[in-house]
């Protein structure tokens, strides 16, 4: 069998005769199979025998490679038209500079107030943050000492996001069933939160924008992590903490207003948001202790890492989450580029494949799901 389909093959591509073959000593072959001489399909597959194994030969000449299927389309794809940076608000050539002079005296104070943590919320942290003596009958008595912060623990544990089967009405009930990473997300979604809505009168709004890009950048780093194999719930506090020092800087302008009674626009702010974030980000992350390497990444993740950094992906990742943000609507106004052709995005690895597109599709959805909770 094996040496009839070798003269077959061998005169279908052109090749000797038999008798030339016997000629110059060569291995003489059969004619073709009955019925398969006249009008043989190319593109059908024969079975060769070799040794006893039959494997599937395709014969198709130049067949190329099927295309890959469509990418779906999403949140992640650039505008028909092109829209403008969101950032080119914070190079306002029409800002008052005197105004900003004194802002920027302001922060770069030394003696500059922060917003405090809770004495509860910062007393509890630290229970959580060593496991070693950790004691959850210990952390419920530290917790009901303030109605408020209890009256708000429960309600975020019996929401969709962290409730089981039973309610829960009583806080060792919660501390026992969530564990300490998710109680640690809690109590500093809560501070975060709190530093944005107690900001009133003018500014409430952008405080409220200022906590939902937060929330958007914390779960858009939570699914990132997923993706690249880091600690999701880690992630989320590194997305919703990196930007802080905007709403501290937010709570700045609004004592500044509110003692002179100059208002601050919106590029203003932004402006100087831009400029001294990292900086009183930095501040704030060691007024309130929290872990590294949070400070580091709080005070630097803007500028693109080096190779060498320790820390190169986290800060990619943040980038990469506040783009989302922004591109999801949270930044104020409505944001759109080519996302997997943002610098960050690249330089982290996330290419455009239906995998990463199927990843990211339900982010909106995951986004309001944490809002509603928090």
């Amino acid at each position: 069998m094996f040496s009839r389909f070798k003269n077959w093959l061998s005169r279908a591509l052109g090749g000797q005769s038999d008798e030339a073959a016997d000629q110059q000593g060569g291995v003489a072959v059969l004619d073709p199979p009955d019925g398969e001489a006249e009008g043989f399909d190319p593109g059908s597959t024969v079975a060769v025998e070799d040794y006893g194994q039959a494997e599937q030969v395709d014969l198709s000449p130049g067949e190329e490679e099927p295309e890959p299927p469509p990418l779906p389309t999403g949140w992640w794809d650039p505008p028909v038209e092109p829209q403008d940076d969101p950032l080119d608000r914070r190079r306002d050539v029409s800002i008052d500079g005197f105004l900003r002079d004194r802002l920027s005296g302001i922060l770069k104070d030394p003696e500059l107030e922060l917003p405090r943590m809770a004495g509860v919320t910062q007393r509890a942290l630290m229970i959580l943050r060593n496991p070693d003596e950790l004691d959850y009958k210990r952390l419920a008595g530290v917790v009901e000492q303030d109605a408020t912060v209890t009256t708000e623990i429960l309600r975020v544990a019996n929401s969709p996001l962290y409730r089981g089967v039973n309610k829960f009405t009583q806080l060792s009930q919660v501390f026992a069933r969530l564990g300490t990473r998710h109680l640690e997300t809690i109590f500093v979604s809560m501070s975060v939160k709190g530093l944005a809505i107690r900001i009133g009168k003018e500014y409430r709004t952008l405080g409220e924008e200022l906590w939902q890009r937060s929330v958007a950048a914390g779960v858009t780093a939570s699914r990132l992590g997923e993706l690249f194999g880091r600690d999701p719930d880690e992630l989320f506090l590194y997305g919703l903490l990196h930007d802080i020092g905007e709403l501290a800087i937010l709570q700045v302008v609004h004592e500044y207003h509110k003692n002179h009674g100059r208002p601050i626009t919106r590029s203003l702010f932004e402006q100087i948001a831009d400029e001294w974030h990292g900086h009183i980000g930095l501040r704030l992350a060691d007024h309130w202790n929290l872990p590294d390497p949070l400070p580091e990444l709080i005070g630097q993740h803007h500028k693109l890492p080096e190779d060498d950094d320790p820390l190169r992906q986290y800060r990619l990742i943040l980038q990469v989450a506040d783009a989302a943000a922004f591109q999801l609507g949270y930044g104020g106004r409505e944001w759109q580029r080519d996302f997997f052709n943002i610098p960050a995005v690249r330089f982290l690895g996330l290419e455009k494949t239906v995998v990463n597109c199927e990843a990211l599709a339900d982010l909106p959805e995951r986004i309001e799901a944490r809002l509603e909770t928090l």
